[in-house]
Parts: structure tokens; sequence; C-alpha cells
């Protein structure tokens, strides 16, 4: 009547103090979890809002590459979620009077770094998803040795097979924690990287707008005309040495 009357939170109860960081990790991996999941999307980290408030900061009216450094550092100060896509455009703008070339380099590059900044905010669930396994593993080792103990220390009377059987079965809880809170989390882990290689294709997106709207052709020409001047008068020189 005791065993069919438990309660699973009696039975998880049982497990003893080292459900304690397993209930951290729960609770750690949901919260983990459901922050990535709200940040990984298209409309948080690729506002149509953002790129046009650049665009009119670099290339409206009155705008300039140096404005647009200003706008994308105020971002980077301020807002985290979109903090990814200003560094991008920063990186790109800073590159500005070195011609196109360099500023798709450096965009490039710039969108590599942050993409991987990405990637590293799943760190957190990959170390749960690895420790609650094996913090429920210990706790099924150390029940076990427990129950081992009881059964050797018991009188004569006692029935030991059942003492044993009840300490095993309680020891396992801790592992089939352990195994409840990975699992799922796992998964979760592999959708939200897909989800963050498909934002690298956004980055790539907005690396191809950026173009399009930053200055770089006046830079760039400005830088070649010396060449072409150079290279023009050199028959004269070689005439008048």
């Amino acid at each position: 009547d005791d065993k069919k009357g438990r309660s699973l939170l009696d039975l998880l109860s049982a497990g003893g103090t080292i459900m304690y960081p397993l209930l951290l990790c729960s609770i750690l991996g949901v919260t983990f979890a459901l922050l990535r999941g709200f940040e990984y999307r298209q409309s948080v980290l690729f506002p149509e809002s953002f790129f046009e408030r650049l665009k009119q900061k670099v290339s409206g009216s009155d705008g300039s590459p140096a404005k647009g450094i200003e706008y994308c550092d105020d971002l980077i100060q301020s807002d985290r979620y979109l903090a990814y896509s200003a560094r991008m455009c920063r990186a790109g703008l800073k590159k500005v009077e070195e011609g196109p070339v360099e500023v798709e380099k450096a965009v490039e590059n710039a969108g590599m770094m942050e993409v991987d900044r990405l990637r590293r905010g799943l760190r957190g669930m990959q170390v749960i998803i690895a420790v609650a396994p094996l913090l429920g593993l210990v706790g099924t080792v150390y029940g076990m040795i427990g129950a081992f103990q009881s059964m050797e220390s018991a009188g004569v009377d006692i029935d030991k097979v059942e003492m044993l059987s009840k300490g095993i079965y309680e020891a396992l809880v801790t592992t089939a924690t352990g195994l409840t809170i990975a699992i799922p989390l796992l998964v979760i882990h592999h959708v939200l990287k897909n989800k963050v290689d498909a934002l690298a294709e956004n980055f790539n997106g907005l690396a191809l707008q950026f173009m399009d709207i930053c200055p770089t052709k006046a830079g760039g020409n400005n830088a070649a005309e010396p060449e072409v001047d150079v290279a023009e008068e050199d028959p004269e020189h070689k005439r008048n040495p």
C-alpha cells in the first residue's frame, strides 16, 4: 500500500541532495531555451527598421559614413539584439576610405564573427546537456552504495532483498531525472543550432544590402586616379629624364 500510495514528488524527494543541482540544471536549461528561442528570430535580429534607418544615416540627403558609425555605436551599446547587425555594418563603414574591396572583406569577416557569437550563445545549453546525466549517474551510484550499506547493517529478521530493491529503484530516480532534463534540451539545442545556420543567410543578405548603400565608389575611384595619372605621365618622364 505504501508503494502504491507514493506520488511522483515523494519519489523525486527520495533522490536525495543530488536532486537540487538537477533542479537547478532544469531551470537554467529551460531559461536558456526560452531566451535563445526568442532571440534567434529574423524579426528580432534583422528588423526592417534597422536597415532603413542605417540607409538614411549613410546615404540620405545629409548622410555620411561617420553618422552611420555613430548610429551603429549607439545600437551596440543600447540594443543587444540589433548589436549583431550593427557590429557588422560598422566594420564596413570604418573601411569606406579604403575602397569597396576592403569594405566587402571587412563586412564578410564581421558577419562570420557574429554568426560565431550566436553559436557561442548555445554553450550554456551544451554544458547542461552534458552535466545533467552525469549528476544523475553520480546520484545513482551514491544511492546504491547507501542501499548496500543499509542491507549490510540490517538485522537478521529484515527482508534484505526487499530493502535492496527499494534502495536501488530510489537511487535510479536521479539517473532518470538527469536523462529527462538532457534529452529534451538536446533536441532543442539541435533546433536552435539549425536556426543559427539559417540566420547566417540573413547576414549574407544584409551584407549585400549594405554594399548597395555604402558610399565606397568615391573612395575607390579617388584611390585609383593617382595611379592612372602616373601611368599616363610615364612616357613623358621617359622622354624627359
